[in-house]
């Protein structure tokens, strides 16, 4: 080997390189492949463990960059043949074909780097330069002007070790003109920092991941009744209002504004965090004395908030009461985002998404600390924004309502999507409803931004607008038609605004100006201050993608025209990648949207010599359209024709990506396009989780973040989203989804029980409840229990990218048994759903009974009778004589004789042959705890004349209509049928010490029948004939 190793005649800054090639590098291959080191400190292959992003890759479905840290470097032999090395499954990484390609290796934790070594395929870099970076965005070259070699390992070995967290390798040129390929890079060293998940010791699982989150020991802090908030300024009122709008139904608190409270929110606008950016810096800090507040803003205080609610747990903003203890563990928090920009783009133009749904929207990004809503309200299939003729040029003749009256009722047609065969949504925004959701989202951090595009995706403004339609427009109306048929994507064609027609500029000028007048407006009725927490648009979004009708001299000219209309509403403007064709046409400060292929020399010029700033939407790392998994319809063209997973939309580097400084970068936008969208849900379920991933790209620094970290925080997110009726899918790369119980409030029961709703359980992936099997215990005794849903986990619908939902919430009823004494008690709850087991407890709160008069029904002493048919306990009173100590208990229906019926009475009247009509029981004696009279006890009917009469002695009745014979007992029928006719669950108790003085209890009887409360032995619950009292049910399982 040594014979064909060449040593550098020169170094390369702080480096020398060694040149292994042919088969010398085949050779050596095998060798440098370094397990991870044992606790000795000896260097290790760092790349193993590490996570890589690059710029690019040729391909989409193959040689993607993480093959170059896999420990595979290919066959042995031909390595270099074309038809190995260009197989699918050769495991290199092909770059983009650029000339200045990068790729970023990301550690595992802090390491000192001694080597780097770098297996070429056939084309190699020359140049290329090594660097090492702390925190992925301030790099410090280590290495330049190293030559690859084709298809053979470079080592570039350093003269002192390097320390950092990540490893660039930036190429500045290539040997020919095909991709670059890498088989495997080496990063030898040793790690020596922490992984950067053990920085965070905490409890709750927070998304985005703070700058910092520590957990300080000790006691935290329970939110109380009686809880209140200190605010230092009136600004402040509405990220109070956030917070009491997110936990206030889930725990009842109120909230209300203070002096001295536990919970306090203050502005200090010098505070500084030390890193991010400062104007939505904050603090926070929980200690047994309550939770502070500081931040350097408004907004960034409202981010402090939602850090809160996290840290309350998943259930903290579940639309319904909870029985749990809104506690808080210690911790202290110091915060600020990596961008300016984290935003979400929603296309209502091609299918109408309501305001409703948007204000759904806005509520969900926000609680991520996404901070910008795009909308693009104009496109090929539908206009969506009203514009009244109020302001119009005097010499402007167009009748803006057009536009609303025609192409807002177009959409993306019927049968033309290949995932979403129904007809998109139409519709459109009035401007009071546009300034409404403009402050609806201020009011939550969240700015919006407006979209016309243009000169491209023209059609509803030509189908809309006569004077639109002139000579350059295209396309042409039908013959004796003034203006275009609506879009119908079977004839797709590249549809342009006439970029030499003055009246294009008129239509802009009034559009534009009129939708910056209601977007200011929005923000200026904000409700609570909330215009502090979000500014109007110091932006408007003109498009510019995809014009291929329109190009060259004719787009300049277009796009210089629109660009002096946007400045002149005081806006700066931002356009899709493809405006930097002609960049001399771009005003400086233009903000450059980049969704699509490399970072332009006009892009680069223009942020780093004008002002200007990229808006990272790469199509491979943040499309939402693009299918999260393979198993999954729909557009898979942006990652080659496989999944755009949730690692590729973790796994990247905006500001690597953009190839400029970090200052150049303004942050990050999701697009969300709606051609195969019908319904929020079908939305929600391709945006979550990948949304999380990208909120935590655009918060979090890049040397914080880890993949492995973050997959472990996503399942407590999913349980949130369930809570709130949000859709997500449970995607592979998560392994961690986990289902959770909540109680509910159960105060007040009645003695006599009955069905309560006692928790919910979120279960994701639960396709009906017949997939759940949830238990009930109280004291050791089951209790019948029933589930409900709203709707199941629906995965697909046919193959289409429609009618996907995820489940929302079980609720569970208990059917509770009659309770012997008031007092508390606890339900015990069990079950296993798919994606694994789920328990809890239920505090139930027992009421005691009112003795004196009846609660539905009339007092029966004295012969009083019922109002209602003979022998019916339905409506209530109780008849004929005797006394009663305690009063009748009932379920749902009546039972004992004589004395107060809480929901209903017994007639001694044998009418109706002893049918209690709801479970009531007939003939006379006295009740002492509420049990049927005479030791009968009835599952779904009455008794029969079955007990003793008014002087206590047996009558022996047979039984009928469902009833059993004085002192027989009657066990559990099904417990369906129980709740569904009323009555008393399992059996009336019988032959109790209601018996009248003047009969003795039935052999086999228990005194005091009834569950106990907690902690008394359950005894009671036998019944006559010591039969046990089970009511016990089980759910149905899976067939």
């Amino acid at each position: 080997m040594t014979n064909q190793t060449l040593r550098a005649e020169i170094a390369h800054g702080r480096a020398s390189t060694v040149v292994l090639a042919a088969t010398a590098s085949l050779a050596l291959a095998g060798a440098m492949v370094i397990p991870a080191a044992a606790d000795t400190g000896d260097p290790e292959n760092l790349s193993l463990a590490s996570t890589v992003t690059a710029s690019g890759q040729e391909v989409g479905d193959r040689w993607g960059p993480r093959l170059t840290i896999d420990g595979d470097h290919g066959p042995a032999e031909n390595r270099s043949d074309p038809t190995v090395h260009n197989a699918p499954d050769s495991s290199r990484w092909s770059a983009n074909n650029s000339d200045d390609a990068w790729i970023d290796i990301h550690f595992a934790q802090e390491s000192a780097v001694s080597e780097v070594a770098v297996d070429w395929g056939n084309t190699f870099g020359d140049p290329y330069a090594l660097s090492i970076s702390e925190d992925g965005v301030r790099w410090e070259e280590i290495a330049t002007g190293i030559t690859g070699v084709r298809d053979g390992i470079v080592v570039t070995e350093l003269d002192e070790p390097a320390t950092g967290s990540h490893l660039r390798l930036q190429i500045s040129g290539k040997s020919q003109q095909w991709a670059l390929a890498i088989w495997e890079i080496e990063v030898l060293g040793t790690p020596i920092g922490q992984p950067p998940v053990d920085a965070v010791p905490l409890d709750a699982s927070l998304v985005p991941l703070p700058l910092e989150a520590t957990a300080t020991g000790g006691a935290g802090f329970t939110l109380a009744a009686d809880s209140c908030l200190s605010l230092s300024d009136a600004s402040l009122e509405a990220v109070a209002d956030r917070l009491r709008e997110a936990i206030g139904t889930s725990t009842g608190l109120t909230l209300p504004t203070g002096q001295d409270c536990a919970v306090s929110l203050a502005i200090d606008e010098s505070l500084s965090v030390g890193a991010g950016r400062d104007e939505e810096a904050y603090t926070l800090d929980v200690d047994e004395n309550g939770v502070r507040i500081v931040a350097h803003s408004p907004r960034a205080a409202l981010w402090a908030v939602r850090t809160l609610v996290q840290l309350l747990g998943p259930w903290a903003q579940a639309p319904v009461a909870l029985d749990v203890a809104p506690t808080l563990e210690a911790v202290h928090i110091e915060d600020a985002p990596r961008y300016a920009w984290r935003g979400f783009m929603l296309d209502p133009a091609r299918s109408f998404w309501p305001v409703e749904e948007v204000e759904e929207l806005i509520d969900l990004i926000s609680q991520f600390k996404l901070n910008v809503l795009h909308v693009h309200l104009s496109d090929d299939q539908g206009w969506r924004i009203a514009v009244d003729n109020e302001g119009r040029a005097d010499a402007d003749t167009i009748d803006y309502t057009e536009l609303t009256e025609r192409s807002g009722a177009t959409a993306y047609m019927a049968g033309k999507s290949n995932y979403a065969p129904a007809a998109g949504r139409t519709g459109f925004y009035t401007r009071a409803e546009f300034s409404g959701l403009v402050a609806y989202a201020a009011e939550r951090g969240v700015m919006v931004v407006p979209e016309i595009d243009g000169p491209g995706h023209a059609n509803s403004m030509l189908h809309a607008i006569d004077e639109l339609n002139t000579a350059g427009a295209f396309p042409k109306p039908a013959a004796g038609n003034t203006r275009v048929d609506a879009f119908d994507e079977s004839t797709f064609a590249q549809t342009t605004l006439d970029p030499r027609s003055e009246a294009t500029y008129t239509f802009l000028t009034h559009v534009l100006s009129q939708l910056v007048d209601d977007t200011i407006a929005g923000v200026a009725a904000a409700e609570g201050a909330g215009a502090a927490l979000a500014p109007a648009s110091p932006y408007l979004h003109i498009g510019g993608d995809e014009s291929a009708t329109t190009t060259g001299d004719d787009y300049a000219h277009y796009m210089e025209r629109v660009t002096e209309i946007v400045t002149e509403t005081g806006r700066l403007p931002i356009v899709w990648n493809e405006a930097t064709s002609t960049p001399d046409a771009l005003p400086d400060g233009t903000v450059v949207q980049q969704w699509n292929g490399g970072i332009s020399q006009g892009t680069r010029d223009l942020v780093e010599n004008r002002g200007g700033k990229i808006l990272l939407s790469q199509v491979g790392n943040a499309y939402y359209p693009q299918i999260p998994t393979t198993d999954l319809s729909g557009p898979s063209w942006a990652c080659g024709g496989t999944a755009c997973g949730i690692d590729d939309f973790y796994n990247w580097n905006p500001t690597s990506m953009a190839g400029v400084d970090e200052a150049g970068v303004l942050g990050v936008e999701g697009p969300m396009w709606s051609e195969h969208l019908r319904t929020l849900h079908d939305l929600q379920f391709l945006v979550f989780p990948r949304l999380l991933a990208h909120a935590e790209v655009g918060w979090t620094p890049q040397a914080r973040r880890s993949f492995a970290d973050f997959t472990g925080r996503v399942p407590a997110a999913g349980v949130s989203l369930l809570t709130q009726d949000a859709t997500f899918q449970l995607v592979p790369e998560v392994t961690d989804w986990y289902s959770s119980f909540a109680p509910a409030p159960v105060a007040d029961v009645s003695q006599a029980g009955g069905e309560v709703l006692v928790g919910y359980v979120a279960a994701p992936g639960t396709a009906e409840v017949a997939d759940a099997t949830v238990t009930a215990t109280l004291a050791d005794v089951d209790v019948p229990v029933r589930l409900a849903m709203e709707r199941g986990f629906h995965y697909t619908d046919e193959g289409r990218t429609t009618g996907r939902v995820m489940n929302s919430l079980i609720e569970v009823y208990a059917q509770l048994p009659e309770f012997a004494e008031a007092g508390t008690y606890e339900l015990a709850v069990r079950g296993t759903v798919p994606v694994g087991e789920v328990a809890g407890a239920v505090t139930i709160e027992v009421a005691a009974e009112d003795g004196g008069d009846a609660d539905a029904g009339s007092d029966g002493s004295d012969g009083d009778t019922d109002t209602g048919a003979d022998g019916d306990a339905g409506t209530g009173g109780s008849e004929a004589g005797g006394s009663s100590d305690a009063g009748a208990g009932a379920d749902s229906s009546g039972s004992g004789s004589g004395g107060d019926a809480d929901a209903g009475g017994t007639d001694t009247d044998t009418g109706s042959d002893g049918d209690a009509g709801t479970g009531g029981s007939e003939a006379g004696g006295s009740s002492d705890a509420g049990s049927s009279d005479a030791g009968a006890g009835a599952d779904s009917g009455g008794v029969d004349s079955g007990g003793t009469d008014a002087a206590g002695t047996e009558t022996g009745a047979d039984p009928e209509s469902g009833g059993t014979e004085a002192g027989a007992a009657a066990t559990s029928a099904d417990a369906g049928s129980d709740a569904a006719e009323g009555a008393d669950d399992g059996a009336d108790d019988g032959a109790d010490e209601g018996v009248d003085d003047g009969a003795d209890p039935a052999p086999g009887a228990m005194p005091d029948t009834g569950v106990q409360p907690t902690g008394i032995a359950l005894a009671a619950l036998l019944l006559i004939a010591g039969a046990v009292f089970t009511l016990r049910r089980r759910a149905a399982h899976r067939s």
